[in-house]
């Protein structure tokens, strides 16, 4: 289980990465569309600031790393615990 967590964690992660990535690509390659400077500027900018603003995803292999051994240990406990009432009744 922690290994599927750890992983969903990391690649959901790199897929916003990505993602970003190419929405901020999609403005040089549409540079010769005819839309106003005020509007090229609001998206650009948006676009912009999700790619520079990346400490989450670049700390998302630390973090998931901790997120996911809370996760499993949770859920180690739980059915420890199930496991143990069960016992006591029978």
């Amino acid at each position: 289980m922690f290994s599927i967590l750890y992983i969903v964690i990391v690649v959901a992660a790199h897929g916003f990465d990505v993602y970003c990535d190419y929405d901020l690509k999609s403005y040089y390659e549409n540079a010769k569309v005819t839309i106003s400077d005020a509007e090229i500027a609001k998206d650009y900018q948006k676009s912009l600031r999700r790619v520079t603003n990346d400490t989450a995803r670049n700390l998302a292999p630390f973090t998931g790393i901790i997120f996911a051994v809370i996760i499993s240990v949770t859920r180690i406990v739980f059915d420890w615990s199930l496991r143990c009432i069960q016992s006591l009744k029978n």
